[in-house]
């Protein structure tokens, strides 16, 4: 179930006033989460209530404190807002800030600076449309609850195998075609979204986007229809698993030659769409498969800016696209170049090499701010080991003017082909303990298993769940091959 910004927040309040211990709250949530599967929704408040952890004039009490920092947070994002979109000076935002907490305290920082004339109407409502926008663009993002499952049905000449994916504009099925007795992907339209004209279209211009896009490192499209009133896409099933599901396995940074090849790939694919006149606008991880076979393939074009499209597709303002690799220029609703992708990859590129990512918060709202306003963090103090000529590529990758990136994908590409020649030509190194591939140079311990190279000693380490659950797998892998 998709935790909401107000649930997280009312958790972590709960959690500093000393109400709950991290044992009870992740109870809650997890019973949350089997009442939400069962078709059911309560918020996180009234099963704190109904478990005896709080009273309810507690969370009453806590309530009222989830508003008014949720009121500051959408006060800060209005004046990141106003600043990035050129609509007031930085000095003039501090000064708006210094008179709400004096004179003017309680007051809207929008109506504070209407009121000095830092700001005119239009552009006031249009900073609300902004975060309107946003809001709306989060709450779209979350899986739609009429959705059915239709695994084992037909749509046409294919069998849907198995539910894959789910978000908010519908669903990902493993399935057969018949006719030809070869896995495709088919993805369907949720009813709701197929009643609305927007999304309706936007899944059109995704199947005339990916047919018109054909190069290795692009998922192909097989087929597009409408079944029964289910609109579908049928594209070319990649087996292997997606650059998320690495990451999340490997439970920190891929190793160096890994990651700058998925990127020039990347890079390369993104190029040949931008030829074509699309803009991807969603490039993450979770949008990167990689075949079993080696490389990578670009996929879920739904989001796409293409040039020339009816204005209502693709409006100027809207703000689309994942915030933990969303540029500047979208989390601001500016329209957007080929230099937005180059800013997604470059994020993307980041995670790979830090094994985190560029900007991270408590909510969205909260990663989309910093977006907008925290400088970019140095890769070299989240992972030392990295060439040092390498950092302020990927400072300029991800700089927040635009103007300051590359010009294209193209470019990413050279820029980046020498550091992983380099790379290759290094001498392979792996932990002699786990198995794991290491970064070049090697450090003093494995970032996996925590096995110190000096004194061939663990190191204790609290390693993510994904981590673990990875190295129990390669294990696994390892004893079958050795033999009982």
């Amino acid at each position: 179930m998709p935790r909401s910004d107000a649930d997280v927040l009312l958790g972590q309040l709960a959690l500093r006033r000393g109400f709950v211990t991290s044992d009870q709250l992740e109870e809650c949530l997890d019973l949350q989460e089997q009442v939400y599967d069962l078709g059911l929704t309560e918020n996180l408040g009234s099963i704190l209530v109904k478990r005896g952890l709080v009273t309810a004039p507690q969370r009453d009490a806590l309530l009222r404190l989830q508003d008014r920092v949720l009121g500051r947070r959408e006060q800060a994002l209005y004046g990141r807002l106003a600043v990035s979109n050129g609509f007031v000076a930085p000095e003039q935002l501090t000064e708006a800030l210094r008179q709400q907490r004096g004179a003017d305290r309680g007051r809207r920082i929008g109506s504070i600076l209407l009121r000095r004339g830092f700001l005119s109407e239009r552009q006031h409502h249009a900073i609300l449309a902004a975060q309107g926008r946003i809001r709306e663009t989060l709450t779209a993002s979350a899986p739609a609850d009429d959705e059915p499952d239709l695994t084992g049905r037909r749509i046409g000449p294919f069998r849907l195998l198995e539910r894959i994916a789910r978000g908010g504009m519908g669903t990902v099925y493993r399935s057969r075609q018949v006719s030809l007795d070869r896995l495709v992907a088919v993805k369907t339209l949720t009813p709701a979204r197929a009643r609305d004209r927007e999304f309706y279209d936007r899944f059109l211009q995704e199947a005339s986007t990916v047919a018109r896009l054909v190069h290795p490192s692009i998922v192909q499209m097989v087929d597009a229809g409408t079944f029964r009133g289910t609109p579908y896409l049928v594209l070319e099933w990649v087996e292997g698993r997606s650059l998320g599901e690495e990451l999340a396995e490997a439970g920190g940074p891929l190793p160096a030659d890994r990651a700058l090849e998925v990127a020039i790939t990347v890079a390369e694919a993104l190029e040949a769409a931008h030829r074509e006149g699309v803009i991807h606008r969603d490039v993450k991880p979770d949008n990167i498969l990689l075949p079993e076979t080696g490389g990578a393939k670009v996929t879920d074009f739904g989001l796409a800016k293409v040039v020339n499209a009816p204005a209502h597709i693709t409006d100027h303002g809207e703000i689309v696209g994942s915030p933990f690799t969303m540029s500047p220029e979208q989390a601001a609703g500016l329209d957007v170049d080929a230099r937005a992708d180059v800013y997604s990859l470059g994020a993307t590129l980041f995670q790979m090499l830090t094994g985190t990512r560029l900007y991270s918060g408590p909510s969205p709202v909260a990663v989309i701010a910093r977006v907008l306003s925290d400088p970019l963090p140095d890769p070299l103090e989240r992972r030392s080991d990295l060439p040092a000529a390498l950092a302020p590529i990927l400072r300029r990758l991800c700089a927040k003017d635009r103007e300051e990136r590359p010009r294209s994908c193209a470019e990413v590409a050279e820029l980046l082909r020498p550091f992983a020649k380099a790379s290759r030509e290094a001498p392979d190194a792996r932990c002699p303990a786990c198995g794991r591939g290491l970064p070049r140079p090697t450090r003093d311990a494995c970032g996996s298993c925590g096995y110190e190279f000096a004194s061939g000693e663990r190191i204790p380490r609290a390693m993510p769940l994904a981590g673990i659950l990875g190295l129990v797998r390669r294990r696994a892998r390892a004893r079958g091959r050795r033999g009982p």
